[in-house]
């Protein structure tokens, strides 16, 4: 976590190791990070060690399915407990998480049906807006917009985007051999500070989502850019 959550939201975030850089991360607020034991914690003690009045309305695990532990007795405990998957094809995980979880939140509506069979509700919300970025900061955005048009992905053969990423490179590419005075640009595998920049400097940026929508990472990458998005489910 590299926020302060307590300072924005009424959220403690538990987790089972760290690492030396983690841990100096987080000297600072270790109010908010509380490590238990996977053998000695169970939930009801890990809900004794938090801070004090701090009474948890909900458990919440937003990738639920990816390797993640998950404390022992939380099926017991009176308040509900939320799963997101997306990892939806870790068959084992996700059926184990369908009966360990009062809810779960598949990555995009298409997967819901697979899911219902399970003891959990399964709730159709924009989930994947928990991955995303919010990095960039709008105060300090430049105001120049010198690229009408941003395309920041490459062709691909994952069966996630049925082929729409390799239909918009094709149209943009006929859009920009039509229009030669618009400033289109193509890139893909930008470095994290390129990328950034050029959504700073696009007035239009593309985006394809696929099954995992109605959001991913780009989606508010884009938006928190300043540029317009437009987007294809």
């Amino acid at each position: 976590q590299s926020y302060e959550l307590l300072k924005i939201a009424d959220v403690v975030s538990i987790f089972t190791q760290s690492t030396k850089s983690h841990e100096t991360k987080t000297q600072s607020f270790n109010i908010d990070r509380l490590k238990f034991d996977i053998i000695q914690d169970d939930i009801h003690s890990i809900i004794k060690k938090l801070p004090k009045g701090f009474k948890p309305d909900f458990f919440w695990d937003a990738q639920a399915a990816h390797g993640h532990v998950h404390p022992r007795g939380l099926k017991e405990e009176a308040f509900p407990s939320v799963a997101g998957i997306c990892h939806v094809h870790y068959g084992a995980a996700v059926k184990t998480v369908g009966e360990l979880f009062d809810f779960v939140l598949p990555v995009g509506e298409c997967f819901s049906e697979g899911l219902s069979y399970q003891s959990s509700e399964v709730l159709n919300l924009p989930f994947g807006l928990n991955w995303a970025s919010f990095d960039i900061d709008s105060k300090k955005l430049d105001k120049t917009r010198d690229i009408d048009v941003s395309l920041t992905f490459s062709q691909t053969e994952d069966p996630a985007y049925g082929n729409l990423r390799n239909e918009v490179i094709e149209l943009i590419e006929k859009i920009k051999q039509k229009n030669p005075n618009l400033k289109i640009s193509t890139n893909s595998g930008l470095e994290k500070k390129q990328y950034f920049e050029i959504l700073k400097r696009s007035k239009i940026s593309l985006n394809v989502v696929g099954v995992n929508g109605p959001y991913n990472y780009r989606t508010c990458e884009i938006i928190n850019s300043g540029a317009l998005l437009f987007q294809i489910n």
